[in-house]
């Protein structure tokens, strides 16, 4: 038996004993009459929870519903059992039993308006954990536009229906890539939690602007990037389109200036600035120019993949310092790597130093390179060969970063 099943067991046995012992009392002074009440009853329950749970034990799911449900009727008390279960279902995978608990309660008679829009919400997720996208975003519409929630709704969620319903809708709007969706929703949203919903609106409109940069729509990306960098000012990746922009239309002075701008914002992102910066100096044949803005980057970083970047680029303009390959066997030891190695075994066969054979050490360690992720997200951990904005694994915008092999 997997860990996972017992806990999961060991979960279903609490809730489902606590709600039995809890309810019980309501149930037999309710629906039960006195001269019925007596301990075979009970006795009867007892029998039929423990038999629902055997079947679950044994992955007998749709006879553990079927045992549950005959033991716990819909009402107005046990709303809260049948939620529990449909919930341990939808997490165990099993979303079309999800469904089924939660449909059954909507087409019950003994739930409240409130309760509805309760169960509603929960259906909805089942149906965005199916892929269901459709289904889910008709039901969270129609609760996102709830104009009243009494308090007593307030105080069991903690947290407003409409803003419940809005943040799973931006969860689908980002997975399927609407993004004019998304930043109707995250605008919305911004009445809830303004800083957390500022930063993703401007992820949205930074991925909207790509798309409007990649197909030539230059004036309406420009109005995007404006409104991305409004929301959130510390945006590096709106300074990054910017800056493409910029360099697309032919304003290069501009887009260096722009693209300068990243440095003070994040250092370790500089890295993503340097090619287009490269290709701006050389539109303007500025070599001096891009000579000495690498010397000062150099200068001024003590991260060991700018330094390689920086020597790249320097190596191109055969303008290298001497005093690079002092730095980089300096930074070798403090901080060993296989980046730092590559490139330290390059200035060496550059200068022509007596050492092994460089061609075949370069060439494994690229080789060793090429294998290992260059980008890590620092809420989550997931490592990447490529930068992405979001975050594959925890769905957080901009977390990736550089990290040295």
């Amino acid at each position: 038996m997997s860990l996972l099943l017992i806990l999961t067991t060991v979960f279903i046995v609490f809730v489902l004993g606590f709600l039995i012992g809890h309810h019980w009392r309501y149930f037999s002074s309710t629906f039960i009459p006195v001269k019925f009440q007596s301990f075979k009853i009970l006795e009867f329950t007892e029998k039929s929870y423990f038999k629902g749970l055997n079947y679950l034990l044994n992955d007998q799911t749709d006879e553990a519903i079927e045992t549950f449900t005959e033991v716990f009727e819909v009402s107005p008390h046990t709303i809260e059992t049948h939620l529990a279960l449909g919930n341990l279902l939808r997490k165990r995978g099993e979303i079309d039993k999800a469904i089924q608990i939660h449909q059954n309660l909507l087409a019950s008679s003994q739930i409240s308006s409130v309760e509805i829009n309760y169960v509603s919400l929960e259906l909805a997720r089942d149906f965005m954990a199916a892929g269901l996208f459709d289904r889910a975003e008709r039901l969270l519409k129609k609760l996102a536009h709830i104009e009243e929630i009494t308090a007593s709704w307030r105080s069991t969620l903690k947290v407003t229906l409409q803003w419940e319903s809005l943040d799973v809708l931006l969860d689908i709007y980002q997975q399927t890539n609407d993004w004019d969706q998304a930043i109707w929703a995250g605008e919305q949203l911004l009445r809830y939690d303004r800083a957390k919903y500022k930063q993703l609106l401007a992820q949205f409109l930074c991925e909207k602007t790509q798309v409007m940069i990649n197909t030539g729509n230059f004036e309406a990306a420009r109005g995007c990037i404006e409104k991305a960098v409004w929301f959130d000012s510390k945006c590096v990746r709106a300074i990054l389109l910017e800056g493409e922009l910029e360099f697309r239309l032919g304003n290069f002075k501009q887009s260096i200036k722009v693209l300068k701008r990243v440095a003070n914002l994040d250092k370790a992102l500089l890295v993503e600035a340097i090619p287009l910066l490269e290709k701006n100096y050389e539109c303007l044949n500025l070599s001096k120019e891009w000579h000495d803005f690498l010397c000062e980057i150099l200068n001024k970083s003590q991260e060991i993949y700018i330094l390689v970047i920086v020597f790249e680029s320097l190596n191109k303009t055969g303008q290298t310092p001497i005093d690079l390959y002092q730095v980089m066997i300096d930074k070798l030891n403090e901080n060993p790597s296989l980046q730092s190695l590559k490139w330290l075994l390059k200035i060496k066969q550059q200068k022509k130093l007596d050492g092994l054979d460089d061609d075949l050490l370069i060439e494994l360690v690229q080789y060793l390179i090429k294998k290992k992720a260059k980008y890590c997200c620092n809420h989550c951990g997931f490592t990447s060969k490529i930068l992405y904005w979001l975050c594959p694994s925890c769905r957080h915008w901009n977390t990736m970063r550089p990290i040295s092999i």
